[in-house]
């Protein structure tokens, strides 16, 4: 019962997690976006999976179903701030 409940909610995990959270969307309008490029990126520089936390445990690299930013899609929370890729390529923070 407890491992049904923890794998179903992202904010509960059955490994030890990373004290810094990325979190990137996974819906249907992220997924037209940049998606698969944004993922890619955050997977080379971090050199993990996602789902996967850093050997160091310095970083957790995850996916949601909503960020609540579909309208500023390559969007990503980091530590529950949002975090927004404009289409230059450059981050900035809101």
């Amino acid at each position: 019962m407890v491992e049904g409940v923890a794998s179903f909610y992202s904010s509960l995990s059955l490994t030890p997690k990373g004290r810094n959270t990325i979190r990137l969307c996974g819906n249907i309008v992220d997924r037209f976006s940049r998606l698969d490029s944004v993922q890619a990126a955050f997977v080379a520089e971090l050199g993990i999976k996602m789902g996967q936390a850093s050997h160091d445990r310095v970083f957790q690299l995850g996916q949601t179903p909503c960020t609540d930013l579909c309208d500023q899609a390559d969007a990503a929370i980091i530590d529950d701030k949002a975090v927004i890729a404009p289409a230059t390529g450059s981050a900035s923070s809101s």
